[in-house]
């Protein structure tokens, strides 16, 4: 199965750095360095920018690592994923399972059945394993994730009330949810010495979504 220009533009585009992408997602360095070096002739991390699915797949991994995932176990299983859908990027397509420490898929049109992917394929055993559905707005939870999906992938990742950031909307950087009004720039206007009704007034929004970029930069300066 072959990509297509959706698949490739602008999900694919570079839009974060290391740095962006580790306070963005609150994921740790060496999560951050493993994930994105698995394909480098030499495995060894690259100063280059992380495009918006990358970000979500690290949210994604750095939850799975949470329920006690190995690493190499989730690298498999993205590798084998990759090969069976097509897509770069499949967890940011796939709905899966754990069983235990493995991520399973559902077998197409079977009631009961699943596949390892870490296993690359391996079946599961119908009433031997009890998956436990987990779905990326799920999972992301506990890093201040919320995403919103289109055609089944992840279009909108929404961190914290009235905040969303999108790779088609000032270059994925978090915004006042429904503009174009960055989080950083208002923040940087109240560090500057406006007040909040002021910049409403003057972004024609209101006071509360003021008050709620500040406090998500801030929770990311933290």
């Amino acid at each position: 199965m072959g990509r297509t220009a959706a698949e490739t533009s602008p999900w694919d585009v570079g839009l974060y750095s290391l740095a962006e992408s580790a306070r963005y997602g609150s994921i740790p360095a060496s999560t951050l360095g493993r994930w994105l070096a698995r394909r480098t002739p030499t495995g060894t991390l690259r100063e280059e920018l992380v495009s918006f699915d990358e970000l979500v797949s690290l949210l994604f991994v750095r939850q799975l690592t949470r329920q006690h995932v190995r690493m190499k176990d989730i690298l498999t299983a993205e590798s084998d994923l990759r090969e069976r859908t097509g897509h770069e990027h499949p967890f940011v397509h796939e709905t899966l399972w754990v069983a235990g420490r493995d991520v399973m898929v559902r077998v197409p049109a079977t009631e009961g059945e699943f596949l390892a992917a870490n296993r690359r394929g391996q079946m599961g055993l119908p009433g031997l394993i009890e998956p436990k559905l987990v779905e990326l707005p799920e999972l992301v939870t506990d890093v201040r994730g919320r995403l919103g999906y289109d055609g089944g992938r992840a279009v909108v990742w929404r961190p914290a009330d009235r905040i969303a950031a999108r790779p088609i909307v000032q270059f994925g950087l978090t915004c006042i949810e429904g503009t174009r009004l960055t989080t950083r720039a208002v923040c940087e206007a109240v560090d500057a010495g406006d007040d909040n009704v002021t910049l409403a007034h003057m972004f024609e929004v209101a006071e509360s979504d003021i008050e709620l970029a500040v406090q998500w930069e801030h929770q990311l300066a933290a």
